[in-house]
């Protein structure tokens, strides 16, 4: 299990690379780390809230 685990990690790190390149290019470095922070902050958000109900 722990090498199937890896494995994963290592796609998802190697395919957040390619896209955070094809957004910095897209929009420009600011935005597209703005955009991603928003996202993290929504998302564990939502989590935060969903876990205290």
């Amino acid at each position: 299990m722990d090498i199937l685990m890896g494995v994963v990690a290592a796609l998802c790190w190697g395919a957040t690379d390619f896209l955070v390149g094809l957004n910095a290019r897209l929009f420009g470095v600011q935005r597209s780390v703005f955009l991603g922070q928003l996202l993290g902050l929504i998302l564990l958000s939502v989590v935060l809230l969903r876990s205290l109900s």
